[in-house]
């Protein structure tokens, strides 16, 4: 029984964490990345390019893209072994009654 649910336990950590990187994806996926002007100084004058994605949020967004990846990747790994233990323990529990009726039925 114990680990049966053990087996509930990891199976909703790894759903939770997997419901949560989605949404967070989603959002970081929807989310506007501020533009700025760029000026940069040449020989010339200075030079203006204008409509420039931000490079800090470019990089905070990618760093916490990485992130939700390694999340993502957790949660689904808790996922496997849950079901892999509430497979094995269910397994148990089917050899253990059949065990059980085999023995009631000698005597």
């Amino acid at each position: 029984m114990a680990a049966m649910l053990e087996a509930y336990i990891a199976i909703g950590l790894g759903a939770a964490l997997v419901a949560f990187v989605v949404v967070a994806g989603a959002l970081l996926y929807v989310a506007k990345i501020p533009t700025v002007t760029l000026t940069i100084q040449t020989k010339l004058g200075p030079l203006q390019i204008g409509d420039v994605p931000d490079p800090s949020a470019v990089a905070a967004a990618a760093v916490r893209a990485l992130a939700l990846l390694a999340l993502g990747l957790t949660g689904g790994k808790l996922l496997e072994v849950g079901l892999k233990e509430r497979r094995e323990a269910k397994r148990e529990a089917e050899a253990a009654s059949y065990y059980q009726q085999y023995v009631y039925q000698q005597y």
